[in-house]
């Protein structure tokens, strides 16, 4: 056996032993956990079809439905065998209501984030609501939920959020982080409640004929002796001072009660001055958790309607419509894609493209011949856009004359300079193109006459 069989061995066995971690996971209900093993398992193994349907179960637990299509859409895609992807598949789309709510349900969680952006919490926690009655298992509702609670300083109601995200996923780290946080707080009055009974503790009481006595809960009894000779120390203390007692402790009983109450003050000023440092760093860190989460959910609508348009690509072309498929292809942005949808754009476009540019490119050649310039340019665009090159240039060279034809001289100059790069040197269409570039640009200055040096080629047939 050679050294690449070897290596090859090992990440097979490394890909299997990430499925059989997620796979742990996501039976103790650690989805957060398990999409990560799964991930890294298909990172070693794209052909991973077992991994991949796991991280779509996954994905759906957690309330990501069109992630979770994607991963089964390709696994199909990959594996045409694959009765798993294929139930899946045919399951979600058996009910198509359902479907649709699913599908609107990431509309109305963008809203809520719209909503909380605006400053309008009570409209973002009536379409989250709405939104986990469509899909309750949306982990991501139900932590915004929470944090907009933990905001209003209702905690129960968050702690009643956390626990529902913590049933579906029971790993997720932002969810802990915020059932800590109000654990702390409740960790913090349930001390400052001890320590207030542990001082009334230190005191007994009773009575005694009409008198409350009020004494300590502890103390010493001393001997006959320290008794006797505490109170002729009293005594002699008592004759020598009684003056100073009389004249003096009035003074210093006030000095005293008044420092007692300025220390008492300074202990409730310091404590609510904590508290209150603590309440503004909690507001400042929820400030900054609603943030990202709004930058994160601007980015998740141009994701989502990348997916979205790359999904209904899918299904008409699963439907035989390849001309329908390759005109919502053309409007997929594909710099929004993840890997995982890219490559699912790669697998459907590369069976699409050829059938759709024929098709498009036909449409045109015939709208050209019957001098409809509108319609030419609108179909050999669309070849263009996808492959400026087609048919060594023809499209180009069309397109740069339809739009000659159809008195757009800015947009025929800029084509026919296209057919200088695709068509070689010293070709007719070089030529041609030479002449109607020179002939352009002099319109375009507004000389005298027409100055055109270049001929119409025959028109193209269909």
């Amino acid at each position: 056996m050679n050294t690449d069989e070897t290596l090859y061995e090992k990440i097979i066995r490394r890909s299997k032993l990430c499925y059989n971690v997620g796979l742990q996971k996501a039976k103790v209900r650690d989805l957060s956990g398990a999409a990560l093993a799964l991930r890294q398992s298909l990172k070693y193994d794209k052909m991973n079809t077992p991994a991949r349907n796991l991280l779509g179960l996954v994905y759906f637990e957690m309330g990501e439905t069109v992630e979770a299509f994607s991963q089964w859409v390709i696994s199909r895609s990959l594996n045409p065998q694959d009765a798993l992807a294929k139930e899946y598949l045919t399951q979600l789309q058996s009910n198509k209501n359902k479907l649709e709510g699913l599908n609107q349900t990431i509309k109305k969680y963008n809203q809520a984030l719209a909503y909380c952006r605006a400053g309008s919490t009570d409209l973002a926690v009536l379409q989250l609501k709405k939104v986990l009655s469509l899909n309750n298992n949306l982990l991501r509702g139900h932590q915004l939920l929470a944090l907009i609670y933990l905001k209003e300083g209702k905690k129960d109601l968050a702690a009643k959020s956390l626990r529902q995200a913590a049933k579906i996923d029971a790993g997720n780290t932002l969810t802990l982080r915020y059932q800590m946080e109000i654990g702390e707080e409740d960790s913090k009055d349930e001390k400052r409640k001890e320590k207030e009974a542990a001082k009334k503790d230190k005191l007994l009481s009773y009575q005694s004929g009409n008198d409350t006595i009020i004494r300590p809960a502890y103390f010493r009894d001393g001997s006959t002796v320290s008794t006797l000779i505490n109170i002729g120390i009293g005594l002699l203390i008592g004759v020598a001072v009684t003056w100073f007692l009389l004249v003096q402790g009035a003074v210093q009983t006030a000095k005293s009660d008044s420092n007692q109450s300025m220390k008492e003050l300074n202990e409730s000023l310091n404590t609510k001055t904590q508290l209150a440092e603590s309440r503004q760093k909690q507001i400042d860190d929820l400030k900054e958790q609603i943030t990202k989460m709004e930058e994160e959910g601007s980015a998740n609508e141009e994701v989502a309607a990348a997916n979205e348009a790359l999904l209904v690509a899918c299904e008409t072309y699963l439907g035989g419509d390849e001309k329908a498929s390759g005109e919502k292809l053309a409007t997929v942005d594909t710099g929004k894609l993840t890997e995982q949808m890219m490559a699912l754009y790669n697998a459907v476009s590369a069976k699409v493209n050829a059938k759709f540019l024929d098709a498009q490119y036909t449409e045109g050649s015939n709208a050209y011949n019957k001098r409809d310039y509108d319609t030419a340019i609108e179909k050999l665009t669309q070849v263009v856009s996808v492959e400026e090159d087609y048919h060594g240039g023809d499209a180009v060279y069309f397109l740069a004359q339809a739009y000659r034809k159809n008195n757009e001289p800015e947009k025929a100059l800029e084509w026919y300079k296209k057919v200088l790069e695709h068509c070689p040197a010293g070709s007719v269409r070089a030529k041609n193109a030479t002449g109607f570039i020179n002939s352009l640009q002099q319109q375009l200055g507004n000389p005298p006459g027409d100055g055109g040096a270049g001929t119409d080629t025959p028109e193209p047939t269909g």
